[in-house]
């Protein structure tokens, strides 16, 4: 017998993406933003501290946005 699947239609399709090491955008821009918070916390360079953040907002406003989509 077959595993039990949530989603029939795409089960192959998230298969391939499973295997492949891929993950979903939400869990992907979480990482991303986890990793520069710690990369924030160890950089003492002002101009790029203020980069650092800017960009993590925008991952912010990303992360929010495919939380959002169904």
């Amino acid at each position: 017998p077959l595993p039990p699947c949530d989603d029939p239609e795409n089960a192959v399709f998230n298969r391939i993406l499973k295997d492949n090491g891929a993950v979903p955008e939400v869990v992907a821009l979480s990482r991303e933003l986890a990793d520069l918070r710690e990369e924030l916390i160890e950089t003492a360079d002002r101009t790029k501290r203020s980069e650092m953040i800017k960009h993590m907002s925008m991952l912010e406003a990303k992360l929010e946005l495919a939380r959002k989509r169904p």
